[in-house]
């Protein structure tokens, strides 16, 4: 099933420094140093972007560092919530129905930041509670899975990481 993506206004106004796979392009701020309060520093991520692509389109992101492109992706793949505005992925509000967009969609990060750290069913058990599996149906899939495959290589490599 082919799916679109519509944005409407969407925005994303950091009060502290983005996280590092946000788009932050090496940016860093420091708040004024005074006495009393100070207002939290703003950095404006996303400001009204407004994007309609239909299913099929092949469409790319481009932009010098900073300019929203990480952060844009990090809303739509569910990673990212956005200060206001709307993004959809086919009929799914994609803050609304998270669980559902991840089914519509799939994301390919751009290093391993997992899987190299945890067992091989600890990997399926995550990705099971990623699209929303209750926690005995990802099990059960898992142990399915590892039946099926790792165990019959040797239970070593259900029991530790990956070597990285």
């Amino acid at each position: 099933m082919l799916a679109g993506i519509r944005t409407v206004e969407l925005r994303k106004v950091y009060t502290s420094a983005p996280p590092a796979a946000a788009g932050a392009g090496g940016f860093s701020f420091r708040a004024p140093k005074a006495k009393g309060q100070q207002p939290k520093p703003e950095i404006r991520a996303l400001d009204g972007i407004s994007l309609e692509i239909h299913p099929g389109e092949i469409f790319c992101l481009l932009g010098p560092n900073g300019a929203g492109k990480s952060t844009t992706v990090g809303i739509l793949t569910t990673r990212v919530r956005p200060t206001s505005g709307q993004a959809f992925i086919g009929e799914q509000d994609v803050w609304r129905n998270q669980v559902s967009v991840k089914r519509l969609i799939g994301v390919v990060a751009q290093r391993p930041n997992l899987d190299f750290n945890l067992t091989a069913r600890e990997i399926l058990t995550f990705h099971g509670a990623y699209f929303g599996l209750a926690h005995q149906e990802r099990m059960k899939r898992a142990e399915a899975l590892l039946e099926l495959t790792l165990w019959r290589r040797s239970p070593k490599d259900v029991t530790e990481p990956f070597p990285s």
